[in-house]
């Protein structure tokens, strides 16, 4: 937003106080957005494209700032919006507690929108906004990092797993895979017309147990009978 990218009139809000725009909502900008009715007040950022979001930025603004709010995102202009509680630990966010210091929060998955609402909860004096969203267009993100910490490592994999976010569906199959509900990013191998005894090695610095489910692994085959495949329904929970 600071880079102007984002233009004007994809920033709305449910109000906006005299000399307060929305388009001073950006970080380190001489502005800020102040809403002329705190109570229910929200600021929207819209995109031009799907966009894949990793974290946001706040910032307040003189006597007055944001001291927790909550994120929300839609993956279209027209649908529902989505709480950010399944990406991070929280719906709430801790945000600033003075008017220049930069406050960051990355999402623990990536979140596929073409819009993201931030909604104050708390403030200090008045609730006084500049912002910032981290992330990339859908056609330019690279999913070489993960959340986890996994990489790809090509010199030992006779073929590449590819990067894919939630498609939502519950079918087995290369194109689905049971991603309803997936929180973040998955991994899809698929070996059809390679040799069998292909390998693909999916490797990561050694990490400390946790309580948090990192990955969880489905395999499905086809069967000389169509539309009959094998699937391991439990999958296997690296923890």
């Amino acid at each position: 937003m600071a880079s102007r990218w984002i233009t004007d009139d994809q920033i709305t809000a449910s109000s906006a106080d005299v000399g307060y725009p929305t388009s001073s909502a950006r970080l380190h900008g001489n502005g800020c957005w102040i809403p002329s009715i705190p109570q229910s007040s929200w600021l929207q950022v819209e995109f031009a494209m799907t966009m894949i979001l990793t974290g946001i930025r706040t910032q307040g603004f003189r006597t007055g700032w944001i001291t927790k709010y909550m994120v929300e995102y839609s993956e279209t202009l027209t649908s529902a919006w989505i709480t950010c509680n399944a990406f991070i630990t929280t719906d709430q966010l801790t945000g600033n507690f003075d008017a220049d210091s930069v406050v960051e929060h990355m999402f623990t998955g990536r979140l596929q929108a073409q819009r993201i609402r931030l909604t104050p909860l708390q403030f200090h004096m008045r609730p006084s906004l500049r912002l910032e969203v981290i992330g990339c267009d859908y056609g330019t993100c690279t999913f070489d990092s993960s959340p986890c910490g996994y990489i790809r490592n090509s010199s030992v994999a006779d073929f590449m797993w590819t990067w894919k976010l939630p498609t939502g569906s519950e079918t087995w199959g290369p194109t689905s895979d049971h991603t309803a509900g997936a929180g973040g990013s998955f991994l899809l191998a698929d070996a059809t017309g390679r040799h069998a005894d292909d390998t693909a090695i999916l490797s990561t610095e050694v990490l400390p147990p946790t309580p948090a489910k990192c990955v969880e692994f489905f395999y499905h085959m086809n069967s000389p009978a169509v539309g009959k495949h094998n699937d391991h329904p439990n999958g296997v929970l690296i923890d």
